[in-house]
């Protein structure tokens, strides 16, 4: 099995010193766990920045202060196994097309993980001001480790919460956790949520699955069946590859985040 080589830290020099304290948490312990090499990179960006600059005032003006900034931050993390860091210039830019050019990068340097920051913005701000860590979830396809505000110290990262929907994407997922768990020394459980019949179902009484109606209760039932024996599988899998890994289901939910802050 791979191993993890490479972590992409997306760094902003800008960001409050105490918003990205625990990312570098997060990626000192990663270094010290996996060995991998970490490259910090910003993303310069016009519309990450509320800008309207052409790219070469950006190029000319902003990004020799944002590579001294980043080389300060870089420094100042004591991350172990850091690499030169890179600002990349993209302008014209939305938050999209922004995070695709990071994502471009991280593949174009074979990286195993992108490891982001969240502010953990709500209601009006987010409205406004978006996540990039979001965006970069949805464009992505390295994987991606968001870290927030509210994540909490871990003095070790012994047990790997996997959140699937069985689809082909959760997958090739999987294949990138068990990287992760073998190096880690970690247990992995893998994570489904049986969520309750939308609210005009409930109303009749039944769901209509496979042609006919069966009781909510009944749908319920023949979901879990069928997904534990999705999870018995992929857990087999990671077994014989000499990793501890079981399941666990929720069945009495309305929401998979809230199931998974549980």
């Amino acid at each position: 099995m791979k191993s993890f080589q490479k972590i992409i830290w997306a760094a902003d020099p800008l960001e409050d010193k105490e918003l990205r304290s625990q990312s570098i948490h997060v990626l000192r312990d990663l270094s010290k766990r996996t060995g991998a090499r970490i490259e910090p990179v910003y993303v310069l960006s016009d519309g990450l920045l509320s800008l309207s600059v052409p790219k070469s005032e950006l190029l000319r003006e902003f990004k020799p202060a944002s590579e001294r900034a980043l080389k300060n931050l870089a420094k100042q993390s004591r991350v172990s196994k850091l690499e030169p860091s890179t600002v990349l210039v993209s302008a014209p830019s939305s938050r999209g097309s922004a995070a695709e050019a990071l994502d471009r990068y991280a593949r174009s340097k074979n990286a195993d993980l992108i490891l982001v920051n969240s502010h953990g913005r709500h209601g009006v701000k987010r409205a406004v001001m978006g996540s990039f860590a979001e965006t970069l979830t949805l464009h992505a396809r390295t994987p991606v480790l968001i870290t927030g505000p509210k994540t909490q110290a871990v003095s070790k990262l012994d047990h790997i919460l996997f959140p699937t929907d069985f689809s082909l994407a959760s997958r090739k997922a999987f294949v990138k956790v068990q990287e992760l768990a073998e190096k880690l020394g970690a247990r992995i459980t893998i994570f489904y949520v049986v969520l309750n019949p939308i609210e005009p179902f409930v109303q009749s009484g039944a769901a209509l699955l496979g042609g006919g109606f069966v009781t909510t209760r009944g749908y319920v039932k023949q979901v879990y069946d069928r997904q534990k024996k999705l999870a018995a599988h992929w857990a087999a899998e990671a077994q014989n590859k000499g990793l501890e890994a079981d399941s666990a289901f929720d069945v009495d939910s309305c929401s998979v985040i809230l199931s998974i802050l549980e």
